[in-house]
């Protein structure tokens, strides 16, 4: 089976863009922006995540169907999507993501 990497990204990187530079512009408040992508990131979780999850329990059950093969496609090129977005998701907390990951404590002198 062959997975599609632009396929996914693609629509992801154009909305994300769109929505950013409304954000911008002043358009849209960055809540509504981060709303928007955390809406995205909740419907791309469900999909990948439920078909993961049937998946699962088709083998478990040793129960082979010919969905099986769409479920693993869909379950890939959402989690492609999920990917995408979770970069931007960084672009967006970066401040809050920067200091998650900084190994130096707060307040704590060097």
């Amino acid at each position: 089976m062959v997975y599609d990497i632009f396929l996914p990204s693609i629509p992801v990187i154009v909305g994300y863009l769109c929505t950013y530079l409304l954000y911008k512009t002043s358009v849209i408040k960055k809540k509504v922006h981060v709303s928007i992508w955390n809406f995205i990131i909740g419907i791309a979780f469900l999909i990948s995540g439920g078909a993961g999850f049937l998946l699962i329990l088709l083998l478990d059950a040793g129960i082979v169907l010919p969905v099986n093969a769409e479920f693993l496609y869909w379950h890939v090129e959402l989690g492609i999507t999920m990917a995408v977005v979770a970069v931007f998701h960084f672009h967006v907390y970066w401040k809050s993501s920067k200091a998650m990951f900084s190994l130096k404590k707060k307040g704590a002198k060097a």
